[in-house]
């Protein structure tokens, strides 16, 4: 399937992706780039960074929506006594979410090489 889900609905993936930034509540984009703040977000959630890179990240998070976002989504995740029967209805919205990341990356790269 080369179209995303949503986008079968609104008629263009640019809406889709629209409306799946506004259904999500999306924060914008990390100002450091995904991969930057990836390198500084998993040491941060693993306890293996060291004091001053806990200290920039955290510091880092102060001004970032979206890493503060990803942040409590993980620890919540982490520390939260869920049953699997909670988690049960969310799995369609993974599924579809995996979707459009699959067809995004796939568009992606066909445009770029």
């Amino acid at each position: 399937m080369n179209t995303p889900p949503l986008a079968l609905v609104c008629g263009s993936t640019s809406e889709a992706y629209r409306l799946d930034q506004q259904r999500l509540c999306l924060p914008p984009p990390c100002s450091l780039g995904e991969e930057a703040a990836r390198e500084m977000m998993i040491p941060y959630l693993a306890g293996t960074c060291s004091p001053a890179e806990r200290a920039d990240f955290e510091s880092h998070c102060l001004i970032c929506e979206e890493c503060r976002y990803i942040v409590a989504a993980v620890l919540h995740l982490l520390y939260s006594p869920i049953d699997e029967k909670e988690l049960a209805p969310l799995y369609p919205l993974g599924v579809e979410a995996a979707e459009i990341a699959c067809w995004l990356l796939r568009s992606e790269v066909s445009t770029n090489g």
